[in-house]
């Protein structure tokens, strides 16, 4: 898969879970990186194709993982009393 279009989108799917718009426009930046490293003919479309689906995957696999963490630091942490 192509590791440009990998990374943009995974980048635009964890930036897309803390704000949408930011996320959706990063996401057709993606889209247009690809494309033209498709026009290029650096890479197929297949390619191209198989690096934003793995992008996607691993960009919620992160946002999923650092809620965990979030979530276990946050019951570890003592709460305060009044």
């Amino acid at each position: 898969p192509s590791d440009h279009s990998l990374f943009t989108m995974m980048l635009a799917t964890v930036v897309f879970f803390a704000n949408r718009r930011v996320g959706l426009i990063l996401a057709g930046c993606s889209v247009l990186i690809g494309l033209a490293r498709v026009e290029a003919e650096l890479h197929s479309p297949f390619q191209v194709l198989g690096g934003w689906l793995l992008g996607a995957v691993c960009g919620v696999m992160a946002y999923l993982i650092v809620q965990y963490i979030a979530q276990l630091y946050h019951k570890s942490t003592p709460t305060e009393k009044k």
